[in-house]
């Protein structure tokens, strides 16, 4: 090929890919990120009367209490439904969040709302260590009551993979919430919300839940709501019945679940709201937040404020807000005179981080922090599985610094002390919490706390001096107020039967403000430190978080009210308090973990600086550690536990095996009208770390079959496959004798290629984005011409029959996000070098170099600019043979006609929303998008692909463009509209193609086929 033929060929990709270098991409079926093993899981169990609990723990108390509360919970479960579970349930059991993200059991990747499951095939419930003991414990018992769900519903856990019909989520979900026997206050007060606010569920006879507001935790919520009216109206027994219901119902079956209650519908709904309003007919006369000022913000796309801060000024206002538009969480600044955004410091989307860790219950503290100066607001954010504190300059949008938080989880309620030169922070270590202090100029993080109880929420008086944090003795939330340095030496401000929440100093350091539940509702209220006296300012029906001083705003303060199904921001005047009581202080003299003199200049300190404590250590006391109470199941039980636990087994992989689901179908179509689809079996050990799978292929009637076996248990993965492998594809026949009438005339034969053999290797990620991939195989090849599929002799002989030996080292890279119609963003790619080793005369000596990239570019919320650049090269004594063409490849040519041992191609794609939903008699088709494309590349042979004595040899090669400028020669491109419509779950498109040699152009077709765009 010429040297400016070649310039000519990258000048137009570089042209219109616009920058090709930064091109990384993936073929149709996605290569996916890495979920990367960090940990080894080193799984011992012990045995209970009803459970398998398998940990790698040390903590053998913890597991002795979980063990004991799951057999409570079994126990009482078992009585109230009349079922036994028949084999034990595994239990399986992380100590941390991060080493939860890591199981197999679940394939895919769990985000971090996800704090536990369980399964129907063989039973297992999966749990992990960060939260309270008494949150792990109810944790337990909602996927506990799944279980019980399972063995009712499924009779038999090895019948559920085959179901393909399954309960509405609320029905399982709404019974496991049922179940604990208890309301989280932030689940009641949703629920109140929608009551107020009109938007009571109804249930259609198909059992489906319908809403007028939806969120993820509405089956939760909702479903717990129609349990509790289930068994106010129809007994314990409607619940059984309920669940008894579901057993056995397959695909086509549906049964009018009204009949199960001798009731109707309508009559059904009617008493189910009635229910409802009675049960929060006292709020109605309540306050509205509306009443108290305009609507602060935030606004379309903006949704909710999880948490927010004001400027050193009080002119704005900083929000931690869900982007609508751009799907993604942001903190946006708004401001306090008319609520309208003024900008949004976390646009777009970055590498350096997964996102925002984003706090979306009030109770568990503010999700950032804002400095005195108004400069730089610091959040946490993911990455992978670390936790990381993040900087950010207010005014450029640049990250300042990114610290790492090395083995801290569930970081939450960060602060600036008021000198602005360290952060205070909660965070989680096992079942504990800590309070812990970040040196901003060093980096460096001191625990200050030991633990004694669960921290969630925390602020530092403007004095720096003192530090306010509401905390968890297992049933409720209080606050407490200590000593910066030594925060444990505190006195608790609040007591009851209620939580008390999110403290707040006053820009005087005189007055804690609070959220507290003491009326149900979460309403405001206030501690004057100096004269002993609290105050209630609002009396809201549903909740209030996070108040705020306005600075120079006298009795001003910024209140997060959820109110509609949101958290919306309200300005609030606090100078005509609802309520107030005089209270009383204690100051303990006595404590486990610090000295009497401690304790007595603590006091002494206290009462300086707010002059009017009173010293009653009856009343109050220090910090003292109860945690969640845990009885013991029975005497016999306790000591085989000891017994169990001191003689722990090992974990034996392939002792249990299973089949974890039910094997996808999935099926393709070809431009020309050619099917394939192909299934798979798989069967997994109890972890899913060791995976058999068992998969049939089928393409042209040509059957393929793979048998393989993958090792996930550490970070390097094995994996090793049998195979048979039988494909297809068009020998374009102008190719190989330019001469043949009888070529031309049929201008492609049917190639079929054979390999059986066996490959094995490994996987390893760098990270979630990168891997590398290395592969060593031994197979035979059968390569031929299907003569009587045609009629006809082609004039060449088979390409290359024998055996074969490669060793393939692939880089893989994947950092694509996706929205629900495929890819949004980011980049793949995926380069491979293969060399074929000759052992011997009838072994295959060949070399093969393979590139596939791959960008994403978002121009609007659903609107995006797709690239790709592939290209092939293979040499040696018996090249490579590769094909393409057709589908959205080089759409100009047919499917699979274009062969050759080179090939490079280019496509740019610009994808836009259409339509939608469509509504029709055979299904919802959707959404249907549009597709304007273009490509151009070729596929060609080298003169020696054939050898030295092929007659045609002089006339192999490739031209791309002709001399007469930008016309192509042996180059094929094509240009068009397509349509994509979602038929049940497959991409359907059709294509509206052009044909041309960038000078003229010609229809060539519409073309259909069925598949994943690139």
């Amino acid at each position: 090929m010429k040297k400016t033929k070649i310039i000519k060929i990258f000048l137009i990709v570089t042209i219109i890919v616009s920058a090709s270098f930064t091109l990384f991409p993936q073929y149709s079926y996605y290569h996916g990120k890495n979920k990367v093993m960090k940990t080894y899981f080193d799984w011992k169990y012990v045995e209970t009367p009803n459970f398998r609990v398998y940990h790698y723990t040390d903590d053998t108390e913890l597991i002795k209490k979980i063990a004991v509360n799951a057999e409570n919970a079994y126990d009482r479960m078992s009585k109230f439904l009349n079922v036994e579970v028949e084999k034990r349930i595994p239990l399986i059991f992380y100590k941390t969040h991060a080493d939860f993200e890591q199981t197999n059991i679940f394939p895919g990747f769990l985000p971090l709302g996800v704090e536990a499951f369980a399964e129907p095939v063989t039973n297992r419930m999966v749990l992990h260590g960060d939260s309270s003991e008494a949150e792990l414990t109810r944790t337990l018992v909602h996927e506990l009551g799944h279980v019980f769900e399972y063995q009712i519903m499924f009779k038999k856990s090895s019948r559920s993979v085959l179901r393909v019909s399954r309960p509405p989520l609320w029905v399982m979900e709404g019974f496991s919430e049922y179940i604990t026997n208890d309301w989280r206050p932030f689940s009641l007060l949703t629920i109140r919300d929608a009551a107020l606010n009109d938007m009571i569920p109804r249930l259609h006879k198909s059992g489906q839940m319908i809403l007028k507001n939806k969120d993820g935790r509405s089956p939760y919520d909702f479903g717990h709501l129609i349990y509790d009216f289930i068994e106010e109206k129809y007994g314990s027994r409607g619940i059984r019945n309920l669940l008894y219901s579901y057993r056995g119902r397959l695909i086509g079956r549906q049964r009018n679940i009204f009949k199960l209650f001798g009731t109707s519908e309508k009559e059904f709904n009617y008493e189910l709201r009635k229910y409802v309003r009675d049960k929060f007919r006292k709020y109605i006369t309540k306050e509205d937040p509306e009443d108290y000022s305009f609507v602060i913000g935030p606004n379309f796309p903006f949704a909710f404020s999880f948490s927010h801060k004001i400027s050193p000024t009080g002119e704005m206002l900083a929000t931690v807000t869900a982007n609508f538009k751009d799907r993604k969480i942001d903190i946006i600044l708004i401001s306090m005179k008319d609520g309208k955004v003024i900008k949004n410091i976390t646009p777009g989307f970055t590498s350096k981080y997964d996102g925002i860790s984003v706090i979306f219950n009030p109770e568990d503290g503010s999700t950032f922090t804002w400095d005195n100066k108004g400069e730089t607001i610091a959040f946490f954010a993911r990455k992978e599985y670390t936790n990381y504190l993040i900087l950010i300059d207010i005014l450029s949008g640049k990250t300042k610094k990114m610290i790492k938080l090395e083995n801290i989880m569930e970081p939450t309620s960060p602060d600036f002390t008021a000198s602005g030169d360290s952060i205070y922070f909660a965070g989680v270590d096992g079942t504990k919490s800590f309070i812990y202090s970040l040196d901003l100029k060093s980096s460096k993080i001191d625990r200050i706390s030991s633990g004694l109880l669960y921290i969630k929420a925390l602020d530092i008086s403007p004095d720096d001096n003192w530090i306010a944090f509401s905390a968890s003795d297992g049933t409720h939330s209080h606050i407490y107020l200590g000593k910066r340095e030594k925060p444990e030496m505190a006195i608790k401000l609040t007591a009851g039967k209620y939580n008390s929440i999110t403290p707040s100093f006053s820009k005087d350091g005189n007055t804690l403000y609070f959220s507290s539940d003491e009326l149900e509702s979460y309403n405001i209220y206030s501690i004057d430190l100096k004269n002993n006296i609290k105050y209630r300012y609002t009396d809201i029906k549903t909740a209030n978080f996070f108040p705020l001083e306005i600075p120079g705003e006298k009795n001003k303060i910024v209140i997060s009210s959820y109110h509609k199904g949101t958290f919306m921001l309200f300005e609030k005047d606090i100078s005509k308090p609802l309520d107030k009581n005089k209270i009383e202080f204690s100051f303990p003299e006595t404590a486990k973990d610090y000295s009497k003199k401690d304790n007595i200049e603590f006091s002494k300190e206290v009462k300086e600086k707010y002059g009017k404590g009173s010293h009653k250590e009856e009343k109050f006391s220090l910090i003292d550690g109860k945690v969640f109470a845990n009885r013991t199941f029975n005497k016999d039980l306790e000591e085989e536990l000891n017994f169990n636990l001191a003689n722990r087994k090992k974990y034996k992989p392939f002792k249990t095996m299973s089949i974890p689901n039910l094997p996808p179908v999935t099926a393709g179509f070809g431009s020309d009208g050619s099917i394939f689809g192909f299934t798979q079996l798989q069967l997994t050990d109890l972890m899913s770390d060791r995976i058999f799978s068992f998969l049939m292929a089928s393409f042209y009637g040509f059957k393929s079959y793979n048998l393989s076996y993958v090792n996930l248990k550490r970070r390097l993965q094995f994996f090793s496959s049998l195979y048979y492998f039988s494909d297809s594809y068009f020998m374009g026949g102008s190719y190989v004798d330019p001469t043949s009438s009888a070529l031309l005339n049929r201008n492609n034969y049917l190639t079929v290629r054979k390999r059986y053999g066996l490959t094995s290797g490994f996987y390893y990620p760098f990270n979630r984005f990168y891997r590398a991939e290395l592969s060593f195989s031994l197979h035979h090849q059968d390569e031929w011409v299907d003569e009587i599929f045609y009629g006809t002799e082609i004039p060449f002989s088979q390409f290359f029959d024998g055996y074969a030996m490669p060793v393939k080292l692939s880089l893989v890279g994947e950092t694509t996000r996706f929205a629900s119609y495929g890819p949004n963003m980011g980049h793949t790619f995926k380069i491979s070098v293969s060399k074929y080793f000759k052992l011997g005369s009838e072994f295959l000596d060949s070399y093969a170099f393979e590139i596939d990239l791959r960008k994403y570019f978002r121009l609007g919320p659903n609107t995006v600019f797709a690239t790709r650049l592939t290209g092939f090269h293979s040499g040696g004594e018996y090249p490579i043979l590769y094909w393409s063409g057709g589908n959205n490849t080089l759409r100009a040519s047919e499917f699979r006609t274009l062969s050759g041992n080179n090939g490079i191609i280019f496509n740019a794609e610009l994808r836009f929303p259409l339509i939608n939903y469509l509504v029709t008699p055979i299904g919802i088709l959707g959404p249907v998008r549009g597709v304007l494309f273009f490509d151009i590349g070729g596929v060609w042979f080298d003169k020696n692909a054939f050898g030295p004595d092929y007659p045609y040899r002089d006339q192999l090669g490739f031209d791309l463009l002709t001399d007469n400028g930008l016309e192509l020669k042996d180059g094929l491109s094509s240009f068009g509209f397509a349509l994509e419509v979602n038929l049940w779950g497959y991409p359907l498109h059709f294509d509206w193609v052009y044909r041309t040699n960038l000078k003229e152009s010609k229809f060539y077709g519409v073309k259909f086929w069925v598949g994943f765009d690139f």
